[in-house]
């Protein structure tokens, strides 16, 4: 493969005139970092620290399994939900808070993948964050009797060094950009995490960039509905990218199907959650939305919906009637008045608030 067939879908490769973007900037810094980091940790010692890391916790769980767990679940999509301090074009967004106290809020109303940025200067992220995002909620899912969500080192990832580092701070998945990298470098990096036991997330932005993604052999593929040279938002980019997908490329995906899509950016409402499952998205990731609310928790469900009403979708009601819900029970007496009075539905709240839940008050108001 010539230089121009690997690197003819970056932007302005060709263009002596070209400036560089803001993510070509940010990758120059992420190139200086990681030889810098090389510099003061040898890569034998990453990668030492990676096996002890997954001697003690275990090895990456496979992404595609989380991915095919949440769409056997009444949501039919995973949510990855997103910690991230600060981005390029918002500034900071939430910039004090804590990373394993956020993920365990989306953890216990059911998010399937922790995305967690570890670039340090425009989102304010390290890779401390990553780990103990999986730490803590590896503890949690394990008193909890449930499964972890697996845990993706969203950066910048140009160089095996940085796959090292992911498995050594607990990543079970890493972003690959297709926007960044040549075929070469993209091929080389995903056989570098397989090696580690870590499917990557693919991520592309056009069609050339989906050609190249098949192309190297992706297997999970998301799509950024922002591109990044730009910061242009187009929701409708992950249905173009579904229809190229089948259409163009005879790749079907989706639930039982060895390839996955996700939609990434700029999803924000229940109709953007609701358009990705109806192309048979396997997923979907939200990230500003939640790192602004008060409460994540319900947050979550107001965007993905409940899990028990996703589950029975129809009511035993006339069409037309009202439909009553009671929200916040924690007691079996409360709830057996809101049915008497003739409430049609009970709700839980497992969020933090002052309503709050525990499993145990949760399974008595059942």
């Amino acid at each position: 493969m010539d230089e121009a067939e690997d690197r003819g879908h970056l932007h302005g490769y060709g263009d002596p005139d070209a400036k560089p973007t803001r993510l070509q900037q940010i990758v120059i810094q992420r190139e200086k970092d990681v030889a810098e980091a090389k510099a003061q940790r040898a890569a034998a010692e990453v990668e030492a620290a990676a096996r002890a890391f997954t001697a003690e916790f275990g090895a990456p769980q496979s992404l595609a399994e989380c991915l095919e767990a949440a769409e056997a679940s009444p949501w039919k999509l995973a949510l990855a939900a997103e910690f991230k301090r600060a981005s390029p074009s918002k500034g900071d967004i939430n910039a004090d808070l804590v990373a394993s106290a956020q993920a365990l809020e989306y953890t216990k109303v059911g998010a399937s993948v922790l995305s967690v940025l570890t670039e340090p200067k425009w989102f304010k992220g390290t890779l401390q964050d990553l780990r103990e995002v999986r730490e803590a909620t590896q503890a949690w899912a394990k008193e909890a009797g449930v499964r972890r969500p697996a845990c993706l080192r969203k950066d910048f990832l140009i160089d095996e060094y940085q796959v090292l580092e992911a498995v050594a701070h607990g990543a079970d998945t890493a972003l690959l950009m297709v926007s960044i990298l040549s075929q070469s470098r993209l091929r080389a990096l995903i056989a570098c995490c397989r090696t580690w036991g870590m499917e990557p997330l693919v991520e592309v932005v056009s069609s050339r960039e989906l050609k190249v993604a098949l192309d190297a052999g992706a297997r999970v593929i998301g799509v950024n509905n922002r591109n990044l040279h730009t910061f242009e938002l187009d929701k409708t980019r992950t249905a173009q990218i579904a229809r190229e997908l089948t259409a163009t490329y005879k790749v079907a995906f989706g639930k039982g199907e060895a390839t996955k899509l996700l939609a990434l950016s700029g999803l924000a409402v229940a109709e953007d959650v609701a358009e990705c499952r109806a192309i048979s998205c396997s997923g979907v990731l939200i990230g500003e939305a939640l790192m602004r609310a008060p409460d994540p928790g319900a947050m979550i469900l107001e965007l993905m919906g409940s899990r028990e009403e996703a589950a029975s979708p129809a009511l035993p009601v006339a069409s037309g009637a009202v439909v009553v819900k009671v929200c916040g029970v924690v007691r079996p007496e409360d709830a057996s008045c809101a049915v008497g009075a003739g409430a049609n539905l009970i709700g839980v709240i497992f969020a933090k608030s002052k309503r709050q839940a525990s499993v145990e008050q949760a399974r008595s108001v059942a």
